[in-house]
């Protein structure tokens, strides 16, 4: 009785009262070619011509 009263009062917090993942994402993300040479283990990588280019977000650069 005292276990499944206690999971109850701990679930319906976690249930109602937190915000959804989707709801805290930002609606836009400006992403960017980047505009500096890319070098990935002493080879540069041809980001015009590439199939899955690298972009950049902010200051994080991102390999497909």
């Amino acid at each position: 009785m005292k276990r499944s009263f206690l999971a109850a009062a701990l679930a319906v917090p976690m249930l109602f009262g937190s915000v959804p993942a989707y709801a805290a994402a930002p609606k836009q993300v400006k992403v960017s070619l980047p505009d500096f040479p890319i070098v990935l283990n002493g080879t540069p990588v041809d980001n015009i011509h590439s199939q899955y280019p690298c972009s950049s977000i902010k200051t994080s650069l991102i390999f497909r």
